[in-house]
């Protein structure tokens, strides 16, 4: 038997996380757009400089409907 099939388990809590994280990435977008930023810095320490590396990716994909915003990513730890 596979590990995923075992009796209890189940993917409800990655589920939500994964719906906090669209959730926050579509508010920091909505914020970037607002605010008419020249330039943005992403920071994060260990599992955050994960999470701020995907966010860097995905906003450099939508870069130009940010307002074309210079984005740069600082990771540490």
């Amino acid at each position: 038997m596979h590990w995923l099939e075992e009796e209890g388990a189940s993917w409800g809590v990655w589920s939500t996380v994964q719906s906090e994280v669209r959730a926050s990435m579509a508010a920091i977008r909505a914020a970037v757009r607002r605010a008419g930023l020249q330039r943005l810095v992403i920071t994060g320490h260990s599992l955050g400089g994960g999470y701020a590396k995907e966010a860097a990716r995905q906003l450099a994909r939508r870069r130009r409907a940010l307002g074309n915003p210079r984005i740069e990513v600082v990771t540490f730890g």
